[in-house]
């Protein structure tokens, strides 16, 4: 494949996700009503209405935060922080995880802790702090999940727990993202 082709492909990319994906996203996927995003789509376009996991919620976070830097003139920093707002209110536990599971108005459903889960957490928080650096909450929010995940998760050889209870075998998937959030902060 030529540069010019990469490069080609790379601006199509860009273009659809800024002309078609963000804003079906942001008029389709946000529950403008409830908060948050929906989890899916349907071929008949419109929202499926189903219980939303915490790792849907960062993932969106994530990807207004990234329109905003791409360069969408839609209205990014509102669904950046419609999903912050949800997420934060939401999912939060008091001891400073993330819940797995909420109904679609926000009644939590499974407050297991679950690795994959918190690591899409700082994930989505670390590109929100990025964007919006007013938010000096984010950063302290991040730790506290941090510090909590040292505090309960950590493995006594390497790498951490999946989940609170404890569930074998221990994956690689949810450190792969934790390792990404790591990078993203």
């Amino acid at each position: 494949m030529t540069a010019d082709r990469i490069v080609r492909l790379r601006d199509q990319l860009k273009a659809w996700a800024l002309h078609d994906a963000f804003p079906l996203w942001w008029t389709v996927g946000a529950d403008h009503e409830k908060g948050g995003f929906f989890e899916k789509i349907d071929l008949d376009g419109s929202p499926v209405e189903a219980p939303r996991r915490a790792r849907v919620q960062p993932r969106q976070i994530y990807a207004y935060a990234a329109a905003g830097l791409l360069g969408w003139d839609g209205p990014w920093k509102a669904a950046l922080e419609h999903g912050l707002d949800f997420y934060l209110s939401k999912y939060r536990r008091p001891d400073g995880f993330m819940r797995t599971l909420v109904a679609s108005d926000g009644t939590p459903l499974d407050d297991k802790v679950d690795l994959y889960d918190q690591a899409f957490g700082l994930f989505g928080l670390a590109m929100a702090a990025q964007v919006l650096p007013e938010r000096t909450d984010l950063p302290l929010l991040a730790v506290g999940l941090r510090d909590s995940l040292y505090a309960t998760l950590k493995h006594p050889v390497a790498g951490f727990e999946e989940s609170v209870p404890r569930s074998v075998p221990l994956l690689s998937n949810p450190h792969m993202h934790l390792f990404e959030a790591s990078l993203a902060w």
